[in-house]
């Protein structure tokens, strides 16, 4: 299928295409398996032998896939596995992994073996063997995965998982079942899901899963070219789209799929509403240096620079989100590249402020999330955004709004005379979802209020005691003072919260500020 570029044609989606493409593509990868003399691994089946109280090891053949929920901690003892983009080898640490019933199911595919052609198999067998001695699996386990391995399998080993964090959002009833899938029906319950589930994780559907789209591959291949050339400068990549257009997931996969090849990523959040690192509410700038293997709430880390901006929404006051913007990013020091999220705002007055951060930032690269029956968003190619006045800016086109008079943002204006003096470079590139529920209006998997609870939840969660016992309340933790002139600290959108001070104004947020809670 010849590959698409630029907008394609508003027509609706048809599930035959994909069905198609996809008994394609496993024909032919059934046919290699035959022309090898091997059986393919859907038939083969999963491997999965118990390896220890709470542990399993997984034996996978060459591109064999495993789409569960639940969560993990996964090592790579022999070959290498890819998740999320991300691919671990056998002298990488355990990596936690959580796959929540709350969105796209993670993926465990098998690499292909990348090994001498000279390569002894009684050496390779012997390395295995040596891998899961190490790791204490139990003799019987190891020789009953032996009897089936092969050199170009991968050997993962899962281990149970337990940390404060989810000790204290499951410990909130409304969250008590969030790792835990629909139920298997018993007549397709195998041993080896039985396996899976002393682990804690639940093999599914590869339809629960992320598919990587045509246009989504065409687009990480291209901008993973060019953050690793060497010679055309540092990438800064934006990302921006409607809501439920999946973004977030977009951006950890590409996240993961740097941090193969660089040392660590820059990640700065513009969506106060859905904060990948931080509780919402907050625009920040992280140094990503781990791969991102679960949905926010896992992921609470302190970022290189925040402000909080104390909304979820910016509608009521968009001049002083763009001084926050402004402010964060000019933290940014251009070493590594910078991922950039933006809000799923982009009607009306929305679209314009989309506008507006784009000439703030001035990306090399564009990523428009695009569904087909989409018709609010127009093609932000650098010749829509040089003709088109943003909210504070001016294209050619006489301005909607007037400019500010003498708000910080006049200082980033592309021009005095009111007009740009040339059009913006950056590349713009199209992706169009096909995973679970992207794309499709109404049909987000969670509210959204209830994904930002879970992210504060998240945020408090790491003052629990990292001893494993009963879960603090947050009222016996010891309390922090905070200072009366404390809320005049954002009203000019320039100074950081400290991490306690953070942690007060979240509570206060929760209690007093919301009235009745989505938990």
């Amino acid at each position: 299928m010849p590959a698409r570029r630029g907008l394609p044609s508003r027509r609706p989606r048809r599930a035959a295409s994909r069905g198609g493409r996809a008994e394609a593509a496993w024909r032919e990868f059934a046919a290699s398996f035959a022309r090898a003399g091997m059986v393919p691994p859907a038939e083969a089946g999963l491997a999965a032998v118990e390896a220890a109280e709470g542990a399993a090891v997984l034996l996978l053949a060459p591109r064999q896939v495993l789409t569960f929920t639940g969560k993990c901690r996964l090592r790579c003892l022999y070959g290498a596995v890819r998740l999320l983009g991300f691919a671990v080898a056998s002298h990488q640490p355990g990596l936690p992994v959580f796959s929540p019933s709350t969105h796209c199911a993670l993926t465990l595919e098998a690499l292909p073996a990348d090994r001498p052609p000279a390569a002894d198999l009684r050496q390779l067998r012997a390395a295995a063997r040596a891998a899961m001695r190490a790791h204490s699996v139990r003799r019987q386990a190891r020789v009953k995965v032996m009897a089936q391995f092969s050199p170009e399998c991968a050997l993962v080993l899962l281990e149970h998982l337990d940390t404060p964090v989810t000790r204290f959002l499951l410990s909130h009833p409304p969250l008590s079942r969030l790792f835990e899938p629909q139920k298997k029906e018993e007549s397709s319950f195998t041993p080896e899901d039985a396996v899976l589930a002393s682990v804690g994780i639940v093999q599914c559907s590869p339809d629960r899963g992320l598919l990587v789209s045509e246009s989504m591959c065409l687009a990480l291949e291209e901008l993973i070219q060019a953050c690793c050339a060497e010679d055309e400068g540092v990438p800064l990549i934006l990302v921006c789209g409607p809501k439920n257009t999946g973004k977030s997931t977009f951006n950890r996969y590409l996240v993961n799929l740097l941090l193969n090849r660089l040392p660590s990523v820059e990640y700065m959040e513009c969506d106060i509403g859905q904060t990948e690192f931080t509780p919402p509410g907050c625009v920040s700038l992280s140094n990503i240096t781990e791969p991102i293997l679960g949905p926010p709430f896992t992921h609470q880390q302190t970022p290189c620079k925040m402000v909080y901006y104390g909304q979820t929404s910016c509608e009521q006051d968009t001049e002083r989100y763009l001084d926050v913007v402004k402010y964060v990013f000019s933290s940014y020091k251009k070493e590594v590249p910078l991922v950039v999220n933006t809000m799923g705002w982009v009607k009306g007055e929305g679209l314009l402020l989309l506008i507006d951060i784009i000439r703030l930032l001035s990306p090399s690269h564009i990523v428009q999330m695009d569904v087909y029956d989409w018709k609010a968003m127009d093609p932000l190619t650098p010749e829509h955004v040089h003709l088109t006045p943003g909210l504070y800016t001016k294209g050619r086109q006489p301005a909607r709004r007037q400019p500010l008079g003498t708000s910080s943002t006049e200082s980033w204006k592309p021009s005095e005379g009111g007009a740009d003096a040339s059009a913006p470079e950056y590349k713009l590139l199209y992706v169009h979802p096909e995973f679970p529920r992207a794309g499709v209006a109404g049909e987000a998997r969670v509210h959204s209020g209830v994904l930002r609870d879970m992210s504060i939840l998240g945020y408090l969660g790491q003052l629990q005691s990292p001893d494993i016992g009963a879960v603090l309340p947050l009222h016996s933790l010891v309390p922090y003072q905070v200072s009366g002139c404390f809320g005049k600290a954002w009203e000019g959108g320039g100074q950081e919260p400290s991490w306690w001070r953070l942690t007060a104004l979240l509570v206060l947020q929760m209690v007093l500020g919301r009235g009745k809670s989505t938990l």
